[in-house]
């Protein structure tokens, strides 16, 4: 399953990397107040040239239907592992699931673009898929819909992290 998710970001295109995702303070707050995540870690903070990755690691609620939880359980955590392309702008990542990891695959990339001088379009393009009989699609679904909740959540907190910091 791909998805497309776009929002507004209240900040200048040439403040938008530096300060939403690569300001270690900034992705530690957006994790845990923003995403209201019970745990979170940097495994590998982000570097800048020439690698520009980062790794990390969260647990964020969990919000599925009982008939799915016991096929995954009641707590999966993430590992993201990240990398910023500084050339085309993107930042592409995979997440790796601590439940069924072989199953389920969730890879994306986020874009930004000037909108005007004080705002910047960021965009999430996700591509999902779950690998297990008789309830993948429906997983797939409710992962869709998570990464809709997550992107407007973390919109959400960029722009009063943003007004805050200002």
């Amino acid at each position: 399953m791909k998805q497309e998710i776009t929002h507004i970001i209240p900040i200048s295109f040439t403040d938008f990397w530096e300060t939403c995702f690569f300001s270690s303070a900034y992705t530690k707050a957006e994790h845990l107040d923003g995403l209201s995540c019970s745990e979170f870690s940097f495994i590998e903070e982000y570097m800048g040239e020439p690698q520009y990755k980062r790794v990390l690691f969260s647990v964020p609620p969990l919000n599925i239907p009982s008939s799915i939880q016991k096929f995954v359980g009641n707590r999966i955590g993430y590992t993201e592992h990240g990398t910023f392309d500084p050339i085309k702008k993107q930042y592409h990542f995979s997440l790796i699931p601590t439940v069924l990891p072989k199953k389920i695959s969730i890879t994306g990339y986020y874009t930004a673009h000037r909108v005007d001088e004080n705002n910047t379009k960021r965009t999430c393009f996700l591509e999902t898929s779950v690998s297990i009989f008789g309830v993948g699609k429906k997983i797939e679904g409710i992962i869709a819909q998570s990464n809709v909740d997550v992107q407007k959540n973390t919109a959400a907190f960029a722009a009063r992290w943003i007004a805050q910091s200002r």
